[in-house]
């Protein structure tokens, strides 16, 4: 031990031991509720996860449907298949916003975190992907609605070209997510990008890919794509188990 340690420590005055203020301390420790017997349900816990969603994410999907409507609003675009194809095109980057907010539940940084906590990663994602999964829904809703009320289009066939690329692209995303180790999101936005030119090299045959008697093979198409993106969703669970380990 130092010298100038010791003449610190000598500086110290120590009470002398009072066995009334001990026993008072321990009665008045007593009093203080220190553990909570109030568990959080299920609805707070899904609404807790809005908190830790970036600032950023939440104002790109503002400005994703911002963008929409304005093409919309100010006859950019026609109100047929030019609007239904560009939504085809968005979708990807819609879900594309997500990514960084979905990968980061499983970034080894944020490891320890989750396994101090009282709910398991496997359900966080979950969570997380319902919570993105509704919001693009409300979204992508919400501008079918507007374009079929201006023109003769189905608001539900409006729903099902924007819904099958967003699956899409989320099933891409989930599968690079539980197989891939690094580059995680530059893989993402190459495969959202790709699919966004897929769509727009589409776009030239509109009145095939987007008419009425095919609605079938989109319907089917969406019915396969969401199997297997249940699937994916399913297969996360292996990978936060091997985080974990």
């Amino acid at each position: 031990m130092s010298i100038w340690l010791k003449k610190e420590l000598s500086k110290l005055s120590i009470p002398p031991y009072d066995e009334k203020r001990y026993r008072e301390t321990i009665i008045n420790a007593k009093r203080f509720q220190l553990h909570s017997d109030i568990r959080m349900s299920n609805v707070d816990f899904y609404l807790d996860q809005i908190l830790f969603v970036r600032k950023q994410t939440w104002f790109l999907k503002m400005g994703w449907l911002a963008f929409m409507m304005y093409l919309v609003i100010s006859h950019l675009v026609e109100l047929n298949g030019d609007m239904i194809s560009l939504l085809a095109i968005g979708s990807p980057i819609l879900f594309l916003i997500n990514v960084r907010d979905i990968y980061s539940i499983c970034m080894p940084d944020l490891v320890e975190l989750h396994l101090s906590a009282r709910n398991c990663m496997e359900k966080v994602l979950l969570v997380r992907l319902l919570l993105f999964g509704i919001i693009d829904l409300i979204c992508l809703a919400g501008t079918a609605f507007f374009v079929s009320s201006l023109n003769e289009t189905g608001i539900w066939q409006i729903i099902i070209y924007s819904c099958v690329p967003y699956n899409l692209t989320c099933l891409g995303c989930m599968y690079i997510i539980n197989r891939k180790a690094e580059d995680i999101l530059l893989c993402c936005v190459s495969y959202s990008v790709f699919l966004s030119i897929i769509f727009t090299i589409l776009r030239r045959h509109e009145d095939i890919i987007y008419a009425k008697e095919g609605i079938t093979f989109w319907i089917a198409a969406g019915i396969l794509i969401l199997a297997g993106l249940l699937r994916e969703i399913r297969n996360s669970q292996s990978l936060t188990d091997q985080l974990t380990c």
